[in-house]
């Protein structure tokens, strides 16, 4: 999704408004809204977390020693999203171990 700011709207309620869409549409993944599958939703929320983190990064001169807190706080919630990533990643490669193993053993 492209960003885009609407007409008669100033800068900084666009960008509070894009944040906002953006943090809301990570959550609605968080809560299962959007999809069924746990794995495509925490990639769908760490994109979200990137795209604030890319936003705001923009608007740094803007924003002060607002940026630095901000920023920690999504690389934090961004960290922590990984953690699952990485979990579902390493059961589904012991998974698929287990499965080839089965083959390998019924022959």
């Amino acid at each position: 999704m492209a960003y885009r700011l609407k007409s008669k709207e100033s800068v900084p309620e666009g960008i509070k408004r894009i944040v906002k869409e953006e943090f809301d549409a990570g959550l609605q993944q968080l809560n299962g809204k959007s999809r069924p599958n746990r794995d495509q939703a925490v990639h769908e929320a760490r994109k979200s977390v990137k795209k604030i983190r890319a936003v705001l990064r923009l608007m740094r001169p803007e924003l002060n020693g607002a940026y630095d807190a901000q920023i920690d706080k999504l690389r934090t919630v961004g960290r922590k999203l990984s953690e699952f990533r990485d979990a579902g990643a390493i059961v589904d490669t012991f998974d698929a171990l287990r499965k080839s193993k089965r083959l390998v053993n019924r022959s």
